[in-house]
């Protein structure tokens, strides 16, 4: 086994291991890996014993850090072993347990044992269908390891009751860059006060958080709304993504968008499946981003004429556009073409399933004849008859790098 002295990076990801597996991973460990950094072994069907004796397998490896068990299968005698091992090991950098169908003691237990480790920097406990109590006790774990960068707790039963004590963790804990809280349920029966004091931190001077993520929350309004504020005057945030949430009010968004995206530096916004009614699309189209690069605009209701596009593509400082499945037509592209092909600072555009046909692609390839500046091209799940005739006219067209039919 000499062959795996060197080894500090193990990644045996979607292998089924299963026990007996396991139990000859734990040899090779004590014996062998005595440099071993990182184990990472998601979807490896592990079960109890398995994760067991190869979290005992490294016990003695000075350099481990790194532990990734998404999908091991674990229940409460791997988890309560688990919480123990944390205790000892106070190395861990990362750590990995996202659909395990953990439960609220069983994640409590883990993090109590994690709260006293300062150099544990991510944390995924994605998609384990975790209720709001256990919500609570992450916010407890963001506030007691100050070295916290990265938190997933995407997939899980967080209601609005976490927001508050969750805020107040982001508040003090000014190391998180990255905190995904999608597919949760936190906008359900949500509260103006509990709104404002979730993401009043946002304001703060203090804060490094880069990306924020919060799909599909049932958020309305009136989140949308306490951000906006919240951001206005924010430096850090990079990334914010609110898709698949009813933030529109009667099809538009909160007038304190348009001062928000004056004021803020944020390069990457989604809104996606967001409820924009046409009307509320062009005002979107109109808003000065003067700092965004990425607008991702997916699933929303584009006005059915080409004036607020044109004079859009004229003026846009993106650098990504997405605008999948907003009905547009080939009325649509045909008027925006000639400023589409005006515009120097666009690279990135994405047209995916609208109503385009090969009339609308010709005349927007008109328009592109002379771009130097868009790279890729997006027109999937369009109306062609012959997508390799539409590729094939693209690419004689156009200076494209990259078209998608």
């Amino acid at each position: 086994m000499t062959q795996f002295k060197n080894v500090k990076v193990l990644d045996l990801s979607g292998n089924n291991l299963d026990a007996k597996g396991a139990g000859m991973l734990a040899t090779t460990i004590s014996k062998s890996l005595n440099l071993l950094e990182a184990l990472k072994l998601n979807g490896c069907q592990l079960g109890n014993k398995g994760v067991i004796s190869v979290l005992e397998s490294t016990r003695d490896k000075k350099h481990f850090n790194v532990l990734e068990l998404e999908d091991c299968k674990m229940s409460e005698q791997g988890t309560t072993y688990l919480a123990r091992y944390l205790t000892e090991n106070r190395n861990v950098k990362e750590i990995n347990l996202s659909n395990n169908k953990l439960d609220a003691k069983a994640i409590e237990n883990i993090f109590k044992s994690l709260e006293s480790n300062q150099k544990l920097e991510k944390v995924n406990i994605s998609n384990n269908q975790l209720p709001s109590k256990a919500g609570i006790k992450l916010a407890a774990l963001i506030s007691a390891c100050k070295n916290l960068i990265e938190v997933d707790a995407s997939g899980n039963k967080f209601g609005s009751d976490v927001l508050p004590p969750l805020g107040s963790a982001l508040r003090s804990n000014t190391s998180i860059q990255v905190i995904n809280l999608s597919d949760n349920v936190m906008g359900h029966k949500l509260e103006p006060r509990t709104a404002k004091d979730g993401v009043a931190f946002l304001a703060s001077q203090q804060t490094q958080l880069k990306t924020l993520i919060l799909s599909n929350n049932s958020f309305d309004a009136l989140l949308a709304d306490e951000i906006a504020k919240a951001l206005r005057d924010n430096s850090q945030l990079q990334k914010l993504v609110l898709a698949s949430n009813p933030i529109a009010r009667s099809g538009m968004l909160p007038d304190v968008w348009n001062t928000f995206l004056q004021s803020c530096s944020l390069k990457h916004l989604n809104i996606s499946r967001c409820g924009i009614n046409p009307a509320g699309f062009r005002n979107v189209l109109n808003m000065q981003m003067n700092e965004l690069e990425e607008l991702i605009l997916d699933c929303n209701d584009a006005p059915s004429d080409s004036s607020a596009f044109a004079t859009f593509f004229a003026s846009c400082q993106l650098k990504k556009l997405s605008l999948k499945e907003v009905r547009m037509t080939d009325d649509v592209v045909a008027g925006a073409a000639a400023a589409l092909g005006r515009n120097k600072i666009l690279e990135e555009l994405y047209l995916d399933d609208n109503q385009i046909t090969h009339v609308g692609v010709e005349n927007l390839m008109v328009g592109l004849k002379n771009n130097r500046y868009l790279r890729d091209l997006s027109l999937k799940g369009n109306r062609f008859d012959d997508s390799k005739a539409i590729l094939k006219s693209v690419l004689e067209k156009t200076s494209l790098e990259k078209v998608i039919v």
